[in-house]
């Protein structure tokens, strides 16, 4: 049988072949591909296997995600975009994920109110997340980080809001977190102090914690440190090992 979809005919309502053996060939196609790419010498010919060996691996991906879509979607479209991140990553189809929440978080008025009734949208949003993770089976796998771009002033302008700061903060979690601790780099007006590298308390003779760090951190902890990419994307900046583990 030359193709994977030979064998999904159906005789009437009956499967050629079961859903096991139908995945098992499935399987066996797609590393015969993979070690075809690896015998062959030309490399035009490693380019079209790779992209049929691609096709191929979209194709049952697409099928898996079919598999692990929800049957009713929340009516928030924010939430909704959540479902199809858990459901995309059950299905194997990603590893990682990035939305936005889009409420009023830019405060310049009103700040109390509007960053109350942000934040409180912001933390049930999460919730949601964490319910539908564990309905798709991959809460024990999922790291979650939040950030802001930018912090807010410790004082108000004339409109009752809070206008651009510098200093931001970021939430981390997840399994590959240690949790219920907080990292504090800024003083009373909001600025950033310099913290020891190995307790992370305010140290005269430390450092101020970058963004570059905590991204140089995250390759570490995530295994991608010296691949294509971080080569690509060089930060030069040191790792804290002790960040997120504590």
């Amino acid at each position: 049988i030359s193709e994977l979809t030979d064998t999904r005919n159906h005789l009437g309502t009956t499967p050629v072949l079961s859903t096991d053996i139908a995945n098992a060939m499935e399987q066996a196609q797609l590393a015969r591909v993979q070690q075809q790419v690896t015998d062959s010498a030309l490399p035009r010919m490693q380019q079209e296997l790779n992209d049929f060996y691609n096709a191929k691996v979209s194709g049952v991906a697409l099928k898996n995600l079919k598999a692990k879509l929800p049957t009713t979607y929340n009516s928030d479209g924010r939430l909704a975009r959540m479902q199809d991140i858990c459901a995309s990553m059950a299905a194997g189809l990603t590893v990682s994920a990035q939305m936005g929440i889009g409420r009023n978080f830019d405060t310049h008025g009103n700040h109390d109110v509007e960053q109350a009734d942000s934040m409180n949208y912001l933390f049930n949003s999460m919730d949601f997340l964490l319910q539908e993770a564990e309905r798709q089976g991959i809460r024990d796998r999922l790291n979650i980080i939040m950030l802001s771009d930018f912090g807010r002033t410790p004082f108000y302008n004339a409109g009752n809001g809070k206008d651009h700061w510098t200093a931001g903060s970021m939430l981390f979690m997840g399994p590959d977190f240690t949790g219920n601790r907080m990292i504090q780099g800024t003083n009373n007006l909001i600025h950033s102090v310099k913290l020891n590298m190995e307790t992370f308390l305010p140290d005269e003779k430390g450092r101020v914690i970058t963004p570059h760090m905590i991204h140089r951190t995250l390759r570490e902890l995530t295994g991608t440190l010296n691949s294509r990419l971080d080569q690509a994307f060089v930060l030069n900046a040191p790792s804290l090992p002790s960040l997120f583990t504590g």
